[in-house]
């Protein structure tokens, strides 16, 4: 594991070290295995769709400056982290050439006309420690459409689609994809300004919702030059106002957001794991160690609650502090045993589905009504209320599935609720 790999997440090198030695039992372990697979590189974010559907603008509003550009379009384009600007470009008949700086410097490609298989771009930015960005073109016949969709979702942990218009061919395409990757995709509506100026944006976002309500987190209208304007457009820095309005600072804090879920969803199973098999010195010192994992937006492409203090609260009595402190720390030793034993029920043969998916359901509830008498006079519990109550939700729906998958994520969903009562960093 790199240097990089290794800051990104220090809980890769504990499980690694147990997975090696031995200490966890051999039906784990290939559990354990792709957790830390999954540890070990960065959150993989596809932004796939049709030529000229405006996925370049989209990586460069993300990334807060200018850097792939007009390049020539290839198949796949890589951005992932390296310790300086530098772009690598591989011709379709064998060659690779390299070039400091970025794809968007019109002298990274002297021959406009060159037919390009792949381009990768290196960039010294700390989010792509966390994340790298994929740019996925779809071209050719419907057969060759389909053929590089699926290996798209295969590649990707998330998709944003690119469209000006998620036309009928489109959605048939997108009907391929399995519903797990759909529950980690996004679908982007590219150059919202044109519609705007045409008056059709209403009328286009009306006729998507209930489609992008049941394939896709949700529909995303981008302006990208916009919002890519606003983050470098003058000294006084980001324009707030034009980054909210671009649909790039909603788009943005979204897919943030996806990625925390998933690395620390990642880390929980991880955790759990350790917590039950490995020896005390192998086991993370802190269950807040991963909050530091969060890929920080640049100054450039912050979300407006970091970039604007918020206004101080009358503190707490102190006995109220200490009935709150006491509460969550009872909570969150009964759901690290109650997870503990259902790690257990897993290791059943076959897994004890219905005790793993009542013995989480009848946690979240206890959880609920042990914060539910104090909730309204703090804020905190407050939000452990709700966040139990929506953890209710998603374990209901799981139920219904019935496999072990649904199970892991069954178990997941207490660990990120113990990580919420967490005492703040």
């Amino acid at each position: 594991m790199s240097i990089a790999e290794a800051a990104l997440t220090p809980l890769a090198g504990q499980l690694s070290e147990s997975l090696q030695s031995g200490v966890i039992p051999r039906q784990y372990a290939d559990w354990g295995q792709r957790l830390l697979h999954r540890l070990q590189k960065p959150v993989q974010v596809v932004v796939i769709g049709l030529p000229g559907s405006g996925k370049s603008a989209l990586i460069d509003m993300l990334l807060g400056q200018p850097v792939l550009g007009q390049c020539p379009s290839a198949g796949m384009t890589e951005v992932v982290f390296g310790q300086s600007p530098r772009a690598e470009i591989e011709t379709a008949d064998g060659a690779i050439l390299q070039h400091d700086g970025h794809l968007a410097d019109q002298s990274a490609v002297t021959d406009p006309g060159l037919a390009t298989l792949r381009l990768r771009q290196e960039l010294p930015d700390p989010r792509l420690r966390g994340m790298s960005l994929t740019e996925i073109t779809v071209f050719g016949a419907p057969a060759r459409q389909s053929a590089i969709m699926k290996q798209a979702v295969a590649y990707a942990d998330i998709l944003l689609f690119c469209s000006t218009e998620f036309s009928a061919p489109e959605q048939a395409l997108w009907s391929e994809v399995p519903d797990e990757r759909k529950d980690h995709s996004f679908l982007v509506l590219t150059m919202a300004d044109r519609r705007i100026m045409r008056g059709t944006l209403d009328r286009a976002i009306n006729a998507l919702d209930p489609v992008a309500a049941q394939e896709f987190l949700g529909l995303y209208p981008l302006a990208a030059i916009q919002g890519l304007t606003a983050q470098v457009g003058g000294d006084a820095g980001i324009d707030r106002q034009l980054w909210h309005s671009s649909g790039g600072k909603r788009l943005y804090d979204d897919i943030m957001h996806q990625i925390d879920q998933g690395r620390t969803a990642d880390l929980d199973q991880a955790e759990m794991l350790l917590q039950q098999f490995a020896p005390p010195d192998r086991r993370r010192p802190s269950a807040t160690d991963h909050r530091t994992l969060r890929p920080a937006p640049t100054a450039t492409a912050r979300s407006d609650a970091a970039a604007t203090p918020a206004p101080e609260q009358a503190p707490a009595p102190a006995h109220a502090r200490l009935d709150e402190q006491d509460l969550l720390a009872e909570a969150s030793a009964m759901i690290r045993a109650r997870a503990a034993d259902l790690l257990q029920a897993q290791d059943a043969e076959p897994p004890d589905l219905n005790c793993i998916f009542d013995g989480t359901l009848a946690t979240l509830r206890q959880v609920m009504r042990s914060v539910e008498p104090h909730a309204a006079r703090s804020d905190r519990l407050r939000t452990i209320h709700d966040t139990a109550q929506e953890g209710e939700e998603v374990l209901m729906l799981c139920q219904l599935e019935q496999d072990e998958d649904a199970a892991v994520d069954a178990v997941t969903v207490l660990l990120q609720l113990r990580r919420e009562m967490s005492p703040p960093a």
